[in-house]
């Protein structure tokens, strides 16, 4: 289904606009269909990732060029983190209604005075997912 990354991110993207949120950028894979859309308040940068029909948001600190899972990030503020990736228009929005009901708590963690520790916290549930998705014991 062509124009589905366009027509989902302008949405979704919507949600993230009226909560403040300036557009930076939009990729598109005419082909694929896969694209990127990123968008910045202050020192957070999000973006909505469609890659093989499944939708991601990742969130960076707009000094730092390292994105973490909204996942990952939604939990160090003790929120739920088991959403799987959505697939369509539907999942995708209720994730970033979600996410944006806890956008005070969660945009503070990329503030300069917070980040370094933020991101330990990030790296290391990262670190943690990763040794459970592939069974790493050690």
């Amino acid at each position: 289904m062509k124009k589905d990354f366009s027509e989902t991110t302008a949405k979704a993207g919507a949600l993230f606009l009226k909560a403040g949120f300036v557009k930076l950028e939009e990729d598109v894979d005419p082909v694929s269909d896969n694209g990127v859309l990123e968008l910045r308040k202050k020192d957070v940068v999000a973006r909505l990732v469609r890659d093989r029909k499944q939708w991601f948001v990742e969130i960076r600190s707009s000094a730092s060029d390292e994105w973490f899972d909204a996942r990952f990030v939604l939990a160090v503020i003790g929120g739920r983190e088991n959403w799987p990736p959505p697939t369509d228009l539907s999942a995708l929005r209720t994730f970033v209604e979600y996410m944006l009901q806890l956008l005070p708590k969660w945009e503070r963690l990329f503030r300069p005075d917070a980040y370094a520790q933020t991101k330990r916290e990030l790296n290391e549930r990262e670190r943690i997912s990763a040794r459970e998705r592939f069974g790493i014991t050690n």
